[in-house]
Formats: structure tokens, C-alpha cells, sequence
């Protein structure tokens, strides 16, 4: 913005107003209007010329100019509306406690000067409005002058000295430096998270290839699904990003025996039991916002809280292209190969889990089945069961059982139809949670259970409560 625009511009009000006047005041008002206006414009004039002249450093040094301070990072020092007295100077002959005035881009800032860092003849300072929380350096060469008084609007001045052994602006310095530098050491947690992407209080669980991140809403929460899961954090990059917020009740409130039936979705949106749980998925589905009533998050009711990570698991599932189910289960690791045990609630999966101690049990209450090209790979999960020495890994999935108490250890054939049938019931619905429960998720069900009938051998096992029944396991495969 050039002097000629200021001159144009005041002019054509001055011109404007006069001839506005003309129309309703006598001659007499006239002449006073156009005196005032003449005042104001060369009031206006000298200010726009001063201001560019400090912005372009081509006013002499030691050369006072007054401006009027238009924001109030200098509160309450210098508020909005006072007028500043500058002394013009280069950045070589200020100090430490000095309010500066320095140019950024085409405006002029007014700032204290809090430090200065000099590298033979390159030489930084570091300022700070007084009531910011940080500061930033700058090129020593950005400043232009020093403010050495300051006239509030009823033109009371007030000098402001850092000079003749004045330490007053000096220790202010150093009191906003140390300010600075506290609250610089309170965003590091947020630098780190930004600068290397990891998450404050995230707790990120694998499921298979999969990485669910749960960014927690407090420390304590995190350390809770640490215990509660009993997995350690994992260093990969989550597929999907969950923002876990909560929502506090004082009523009591009704825990559903499912999440996959009762959500509601709308747009981007989702509801599910009623409000028990409020969801948003971002414009990429790896993003997911999550209220939850704080009583579902807690206690025994976590347990069906686990079913919201099911479903996010087949919204990661989704994303990856990746062939694989959850499966109601309890999985073992014997002599290198998988075993799953399927059966309904009761049927003994805990009990399985607990009589098959000396081995490598993987979880007693959900299990992971990946297929591949050649073979089908069994997956422990972090979900919970009874069972809590369960242990992580995979192997190749070597045979089902679907489980029932019976009198003796017993193993049998099963017909195609009856596996099926069974085995559908346990995998658990693959419902992504930006999708609803529909009945092909049910003929897909089907599917994946005559899938597994077809690639791995089934049978049905009747057990008493010892391990006897790894006997038969023996004589059976080995």
C-alpha cells in the first residue's frame, strides 16, 4: 500500500463529506467541517507516511514517530487504542527487556525482546507479546525501532526505560522467558505426537495383520485396557485411528446383549443401542470418532463393549482386503499346529483353555482364522475370555472340534450340514462398522463355514473335564 493510495482515498472522504454537508448545514459549518476534515486528512497523511516509512527503514535513526497500537499482545503494558512513541533503531543497538518494534511481511509488530543468539556477524532474537504463551525468533535485521513511551487516550504518557541501570524491563524478560520455556515444555508431548506420529495414551492392539489404535480420553483408561487386554502396545501404525470419547451418566443404564443389531446409521453417522454408543467416521474410514456412555467401557459390561472392536476389525479387514473371519473359539498351539475348539456358550471353551495349560493356548473366547492360497493360518486375539495365561501367535490351522460335555473323551465324525450349521453360528457377524446387519452378512456366514468344512477336517468332540482328550487328539493326527 503506497502514500498516493492514503492521499487518494482521504481526499475523495473529504470531498464526499463536503458536498454532503452542503445539502443540509449553513456556510458557517461548512467552514468548520472542511477545517476539521483538512486537520484529520494531514493527520492521516503524516501516519500512513510514517508507517511506511518505518516499514521500509527509511526513517533516520534516533528519530521519534507516533503510532497508534491496534491489537493486545502487549496487555496490559500497551492495550488497543494507546499511541506509541518509537524510536527509530537497528536490531544491533537493542537489549534484553526492550519492547521492539519489527517488521513481519507488510505489518509492523511490537513485541519484548526476551533473547538474543549471535553466530559471528549472523544474529537471531527471541520475542514475545506478554500475554502469548510462546515466542519466536527472528532475524535481528526485521527490527526497525524501539518503543521508549506510551500515551493512553486521555494522553497520560508513560515512559518505558531499559536503560541507565533500569533492571525492571530486564527481569520482566527473563520472567516471560521462563514462561516461555515452561510452556514450550508442556506442548513437547504434543510435538512428539505430531513429529512421529505416535498418540498420546494410545493403546494399539493387533489383531492378525491388522492394528486397531484406541486413542484413549485419559492415562488411567489407557493403563485400563492395557490390564484388561493383558497385550503390550504394538509399534505399528494403526489401520484405523478410534478417538475414544466418553459420555458420564448418572442413571443407570440397560447393557444390550448385542451391538451388532440395534445400530442405526445415518450419512457419516451411527447410533447404536439407543445412545449408548454415538460414532462419526471421517471423510476416510480409517478415522473414526466414538462416544461411548462411560458404563459400557467399564466393569463387565467391557465384555460387550469388545463387540464395537470386532466390528472395527472388519472395517481394518475391509481396507486391507483381507480374507479372514472371527470366529467364537478357544485356539491351541499343539506340536506346531492350530487347533480351534468351536461351540456354543457353555459348551467348555474355558474349560479347554485351562486343561490344555501345558500348551500354547491362544484365547478362550475369540479366535482369528486367516485363509491363504495354500493353507488356512489359526491367529490368537487380545479379546477376553475366562482364561487370562492366554499367550499370542499363530500357526497353521491343523483341525475344528466343535466341543460338547460328554461322559468319556470321545471323537467323532460330523456330517457337512451339522458343521456348517454349528460353525456359522459361532463366527461372529463380519459387519464393518460403517455397515449395518443385513441378511447377506448372513449368507456370507454360511459361506465362510462350508469354506472351512471344505479346506480343513472337522470333528465333533465330546470331552470329560482332564486332558485326556489331547489323547485322542494323538491317536487321531499323529
Amino acid at each position: 500500500m503506497s502514500l498516493i493510495y492514503f492521499k487518494q482515498k482521504a481526499s475523495s472522504f473529504k470531498e464526499y463529506y463536503l458536498a454532503l454537508f452542503r445539502l443540509f448545514s449553513p456556510i458557517s459549518k461548512l467552514q468548520s467541517l472542511n477545517v476539521r476534515c483538512s486537520m484529520a486528512i494531514k493527520e492521516k497523511h503524516k501516519l500512513a507516511s510514517d508507517w511506511l516509512d518505518l516499514l521500509n527503514g527509511l526513517i533516520p535513526h534516533g528519530t521519534i514517530v507516533e503510532l497508534p497500537v491496534l491489537t493486545g499482545s502487549m496487555v496490559p503494558l500497551i492495550v488497543p487504542g494507546n499511541t506509541i512513541r518509537i524510536m527509530a533503531l537497528s536490531g544491533k543497538q537493542i537489549r534484553r527487556g526492550d519492547i521492539i518494534v519489527f517488521r513481519e511481511g507488510k505489518t509492523l509488530t511490537t513485541h519484548r525482546l526476551l533473547a538474543r543468539f549471535t553466530l559471528g556477524t549472523w544474529s537471531i532474537i527471541y520475542q514475545k507479546g506478554d500475554v502469548n504463551r510462546l515466542g519466536k525468533w527472528i532475524h535481528t535485521g526485521q527490527v526497525v525501532g524501539m518503543v521508549v513511551a506510551v500515551q493512553d487516550k486521555n494522553g497520560l504518557v508513560t515512559t518505558i526505560s531499559n536503560r541507565d541501570g533500569d533492571k525492571k524491563a530486564r527481569n520482566e524478560a527473563l520472567r516471560q522467558l521462563a514462561l516461555a520455556c515452561w510452556n514450550t515444555a508442556l506442548l513437547f508431548p504434543r510435538f512428539i505426537k505430531n513429529k512421529f506420529k505416535i498418540k498420546i495414551h494410545e493403546f494399539r492392539m493387533e489383531i492378525g495383520d491388522s492394528v486397531i489404535g484406541i486413542t484413549c480420553p485419559t492415562l488411567k483408561y489407557f493403563k485400563y485396557l492395557s490390564d484388561y487386554f493383558s497385550v503390550r502396545n504394538s509399534e505399528r501404525e494403526p489401520d484405523i485411528t478410534v478417538n475414544l470419547n466418553f459420555i458420564h451418566h448418572e442413571e443407570s443404564i440397560e447393557i444390550p446383549d448385542s451391538l451388532f443389531t440395534t445400530k442405526k446409521i445415518m450419512n457419516n453417522n451411527f447410533i447404536i443401542a439407543h445412545g449408548l454408543v454415538h460414532g462419526k467416521i471421517g471423510p476416510e474410514i480409517n478415522k473414526i470418532q466414538l462416544w461411548v456412555k462411560t458404563g459400557l467401557a467399564h466393569g463387565q459390561a467391557i465384555r460387550v463393549f469388545e463387540q464395537l472392536l470386532y466390528q472395527i476389525f472388519y472395517s481394518c479387514r475391509k481396507i486391507k482386503l483381507n480374507d479372514s473371519l472371527l470366529i467364537h473359539s478357544s485356539g491351541v498351539i499343539y506340536k506346531n499346529c492350530g487347533f480351534l475348539f468351536a461351540g456354543p456358550s457353555g459348551s467348555g471353551k474355558s474349560t479347554i483353555a485351562s486343561l490344555s495349560g501345558d500348551y500354547h493356548v491362544l484365547n478362550d473366547e475369540v479366535c482369528l482364522i486367516e485363509f491363504h492360497d495354500a493353507d488356512i493360518t489359526l491367529h490368537g486375539t487380545p479379546f477376553n475370555g475366562y482364561f487370562k495365561n492366554k499367550m499370542s501367535g499363530s500357526a497353521r490351522l491343523k483341525a475344528i472340534f466343535i466341543i460338547s460335555h460328554g461322559r468319556v473323551n470321545s471323537i467323532s465324525e460330523i456330517k457337512r450340514s451339522e458343521a456348517v450349521k454349528q460353525l456359522a453360528k459361532e463366527i461372529i457377524p463380519p459387519v464393518p462398522i460403517e455397515e449395518h446387519l443385513n441378511r447377506k452378512i448372513f449368507i456370507d456366514m454360511l459361506d465362510m463355514a462350508d469354506r472351512l468344512y471344505r479346506s480343513v477336517p472337522i470333528y465333533k468332540l465330546e470331552f470329560i473335564p482332564d486332558s485326556g482328550f489331547w489323547i485322542e487328539i494323538d491317536r487321531l493326527f499323529y
